[in-house]
């Protein structure tokens, strides 16, 4: 089921080879390996998040100070929340699916519309964590804090636009990609990066729209009371 969960996010051409992984890691288990890969994806993935904080800050135009430990120490902090965000969906997923599987298997319910709507749910915790975890970054990443709330403008359009483009790229991948006749299996890497090149595109654009909103009611701010004052 967990499977089933992360090949509805990944393109669908890339389900092969990532579940083929999974299933590796999960039916023949090494600990020195798994701890490796552990680390380094813990490394890397903070690496990221911090690169995508000090384009937050360049994005209002304000200098990233922040020493090595302090930056590195925020980015750790939204892998954290990241993961166990995850997780918690994850399990929040399996929970509502095993409990609707128990209803229908003791007649409780039938699979009728009740039941797709109750099924539903599983995706809309989804929208839910996604609006979360991008808030989350929009809000703790930053150097400055915006007056915004945790959920912003910004953080609602990227979350939108992140799922209609998963949709679409899925689309365009099953459909007019043919990166895996071309590049065989290191066509599954080319498809993973280019999704995760939009994504981060995408954050920076919602982010740029919490940034753009701030500034112009910054200016609004400013000159309102310039024109009270000249007002006879």
């Amino acid at each position: 089921e967990i499977m089933v969960l992360i090949e509805r996010v990944l393109p669908d051409a890339t389900d092969d080879s990532v579940m083929q992984v999974i299933s590796d890691i999960i039916i023949r288990p090494h600990a020195n390996v798994l701890s490796l890969g552990f680390l380094l994806a813990l490394i890397f993935s903070t690496n990221g998040f911090k690169s995508i904080i000090v384009a937050f800050t360049s994005s209002v135009h304000i200098h990233e100070d922040r020493g090595f430990f302090s930056l590195h120490w925020t980015s750790l902090v939204i892998v954290f929340v990241f993961t166990i965000t995850s997780f918690v969906t994850i399990l929040a997923s399996i929970i509502n699916q095993h409990f609707l599987d128990f209803l229908v298997e003791y007649d409780f319910m039938t699979q009728g519309t009740i039941y797709y709507i109750i099924k539903f749910a599983n995706w809309i915790i989804m929208v839910a964590m996604i609006l979360f975890m991008v808030s989350f970054l929009f809000y703790y990443g930053p150097k400055t804090k915006t007056k915004f709330k945790l959920i912003s403008t910004g953080s609602s359009v990227s979350t939108v636009v992140i799922i209609i483009v998963m949709l679409l790229f899925n689309v365009y991948i099953n459909n007019f990609s043919k990166y895996n006749v071309l590049y065989g299996s290191i066509g599954t890497l080319l498809i993973v990066l280019l999704w995760i090149y939009i994504n981060a595109f995408i954050l920076l654009l919602g982010f740029e729209i919490n940034a753009s909103i701030a500034s112009a009611k910054s200016d609004a701010d400013n000159y309102l009371p310039k024109n009270t004052q000249e007002s006879p």
